[in-house]
């Protein structure tokens, strides 16, 4: 069953402000390969005040329930909302330190409380997420992306995409419930 082999790997650094995980294990390649050709499908937009990068966004209530069914159970997420984002960011691609915003959920009168990347390439070089203790403070914890891993973490948790290098960072962003 989906998330049977998944590894989850709390990250303790962040242990005293939040509760945030690395998870692995959950999506299989097919799955992977699947939202990358949905991205390729989508028109892109560069317009934003904090970042540079590439975002798509779409809805689909399919693809929620796609990723809640591959979430472990003990982390009690009950759903995923529809609203999403591919983001890729190129070669000195970046996002500045911010906290996310909290999305309402028409379906159930509630209002996201985590986030999550779910990433869908490998970056060797530069666009870690690093969490920080406040802007342009110390960083707390880094996360290398790696294809197929997922990061999950409260929207309150001050993070930044750092610069990426020699490869494109490549992710879909979300949010829970």
């Amino acid at each position: 069953a989906p998330g049977e082999a998944a590894h989850v790997r709390p990250i303790e650094a962040l242990e005293q402000r939040c509760r945030a995980y690395y998870l692995d294990g959950l999506f299989e390649e097919a799955f992977v390969g699947g939202m990358e050709e949905l991205a390729r499908e989508l028109p892109g937009s560069t317009t934003s005040h904090n970042m540079a990068a590439t975002r798509r966004f779409f809805d689909s209530e399919t693809l929620a329930a796609g990723l809640l069914a591959r979430l472990p159970p003990e982390l009690s997420f009950s759903r995923v909302l529809p609203s999403m984002r591919f983001i890729e960011y190129d070669v000195g691609g970046y996002i500045a330190a911010h906290q996310d915003g909290v999305k309402f959920d028409t379906k159930t009168g509630k209002q996201s409380t985590t986030s999550f990347l779910l990433y869908l390439k490998d970056t060797c070089e530069g666009g870690t997420t690093d969490f920080l203790d406040c802007p342009e403070g110390e960083v707390l914890h880094s996360v290398e992306p790696r294809r197929g891993w997922i990061l999950i973490f409260p929207h309150s948790a001050l993070h930044e995409g750092t610069g990426v290098g020699a490869d494109a960072k490549f992710l879909l962003r979300g949010d829970l419930l």
